[in-house]
């Protein structure tokens, strides 16, 4: 018998909403299905209610996701089948379910009179906002060496039923895994958010941090769309950007500095691998440059040759020929971006712990 959570929530509309207007009335987590595309489980979001379809309309799920600046992230999900009253939706590796807020919407096609013509316009209409509880009785449990493969060790996370009044406590119910046995990540320590909706996972092999949603039970990306913060540059003097040190880029991103010296004959800008296996020019000039662009930087690049640690390493040359050196700051980089949150340097993660409050 399945004994996978049914985090089942039902929902109210608030009133007032037009009769027309789309309604959510209850949220169920679905993993029973298989994405026919790549033989996995589907993580599924079915949504039951009123009005999906209503004037021919087809609908769209967008999931609402709190962003920094208290401005919302939406995320629209993949609908894989719908009707008036259900919409079962795929829910991405980019959204945290029990954090989200699940709107449905639909086009209306409304008639409307102007200069005694009736023409056509397009409206959308919204449904009320419904959350899913995140009340679970899951136990999870690092595997760090579940299984040996040719390409490396594979981790993954075991979860368990820890119902107590299940008659089956302790029975394995799925396993989820952690990146790719080509990276050994040998997860270790396991730490819930007190709202039940997230598991973080040391990866001790990897020195990185795994997030996994604990409804959806699957491996969230967290860094999809992170960007690297800019620092503060000087005016004068030979510097690159400090807030690109040791970030892990795996987007094409604009290297900033400054060069601004006296004499200054020229500037170059190189991409110098740990190992000492390549340096890549990213940008050079004759000019000051005061907290500008030096270079471009693509991790995809048939250049840089793998990924790892690499040094920005910044020369200029004056008139007396004397060179400087600023090669203080290195990034790492993803050819292959992974979904983890990536530690400093050296780092070997083993335990892991979050406060009562979900502050620390």
């Amino acid at each position: 018998k399945d004994q996978t959570n049914n985090y089942f929530t039902n929902i109210t509309p608030p009133p007032g909403a037009a009769a027309t207007d789309p309604a959510i009335l209850s949220l169920q987590v679905d993993l029973s299905q298989m994405d026919p595309d790549t033989g996995e489980v589907s993580r599924e979001l079915v949504i039951h209610g009123t009005n999906f379809t209503d004037g021919g309309g087809e609908p769209f799920v967008n999931f609402l996701l709190p962003g920094p600046d208290g401005i919302d992230k939406t995320i629209a999900g993949n609908i894989v089948q719908y009707s008036n009253n259900e919409i079962h939706v795929q829910v991405p590796n980019t959204v945290t379910l029990g954090l989200a807020r699940v709107v449905v919407s639909r086009a209306n096609t409304v008639p409307v009179q102007k200069n005694g013509k009736v023409t056509n316009t397009i409206t959308l209409a919204d449904s009320n906002e419904a959350r899913i509880k995140s009340e679970g009785t899951y136990a999870f449990v690092a595997l760090p060496e579940a299984r040996y493969t040719a390409s490396g060790v594979e981790g993954v996370l075991a979860v368990l039923n820890g119902n107590p009044n299940s008659g089956v406590i302790g029975d394995l119910i799925a396993k989820i895994p952690i990146d790719t046995p080509a990276e050994n990540p040998f997860p270790r320590d396991v730490a819930l958010t007190p709202d039940n909706t997230r598991a973080y996972v040391t990866l001790r092999g990897s020195g990185r941090v795994a997030v996994i949603d604990t409804l959806t039970l699957q491996q969230l990306n967290v860094t999809y769309d992170q960007v690297p913060i800019n620092g503060t540059l000087p005016t004068k003097g030979l510097a690159v950007d400090p807030g690109l040190y040791y970030a892990s880029l795996s987007k094409p991103v604009a290297v900033r500095g400054t060069v601004d010296i006296p004499g200054l004959v020229s500037w170059k800008l190189d991409l110098v691998a740990f190992d000492g296996s390549a340096t890549i020019t990213l940008g050079q000039g004759t000019s000051k440059v005061n907290a500008g662009v030096l270079g471009q930087l693509d991790p995809a690049s048939a250049a840089i040759p793998h990924a790892g640690f690499y040094r920005l390493e910044l020369t200029a040359e004056d008139v007396g020929h004397v060179t400087r050196i600023d090669s203080s700051v290195a990034v790492y980089i993803e050819k292959n971006a992974t979904p983890d949150i990536r530690l400093p340097f050296g780092a070997q993660p083993y335990g892991i712990a979050i406060d009562p409050a979900g502050k620390y």
